[in-house]
């Protein structure tokens, strides 16, 4: 989104694209006054944002590039005029939305971040001791903790201990 208009404030971009998103896909902040909370700002400073002239072009840029990307998007599946920083706007709207728990956020973040996310969870949770006994497990394990470590872990719950 190659602009004439730099915002003058990082989150103008941020709040312009959340003000954009229908209100049913904003997930749990839906309003200006929860929005502005969660960013530590007051709904006057929003008030203010919006009385700046330099606000209002920036909005109106980004509402046009967006109207644009959504018709591209729909008719070949492909973002046509995006540069790098506005990739890092989306990923980071994106991103927020995911941590909301809306489904279409979440749905969409998985499908473009979730593979090797998901890969790394399922290799973390696959295991070789599958149907292994229990006590056996636990035999192994408290042979590869050594002596000295298992003792010390048994005086200290209140056993008592000897050779």
């Amino acid at each position: 989104m190659k602009t004439g208009v730099t915002p003058q404030n990082p989150l103008w971009d941020e709040y312009i694209l959340w003000s954009l998103t229908p209100e049913v896909e904003r997930g749990s902040v839906v309003t200006d006054v929860e929005w502005a909370r969660t960013k530590n700002l007051t709904d006057r400073t929003l008030r203010r944002w919006k009385d700046n002239p330099k606000f209002v072009v920036r909005r109106e840029e980004i509402a046009n590039v967006t109207k644009v990307t959504r018709v591209v998007d729909v008719i070949d599946g492909t973002i046509a005029s995006a540069d790098e920083g506005d990739y890092q706007v989306v990923k980071a709207t994106l991103l927020e939305g995911a941590k909301t728990g809306n489904p279409k956020f979440l749905e969409l973040y998985f499908k473009t971040y979730g593979k090797p996310f998901v890969e790394e969870e399922t290799a973390a949770r696959t295991t070789t001791l599958a149907g292994e006994d229990l006590s056996v497990l636990v035999s192994e394990t408290l042979v590869l903790l050594g002596e000295t470590v298992v003792v010390e872990a048994l005086r200290k719950a209140g056993w008592t201990v000897e050779r």
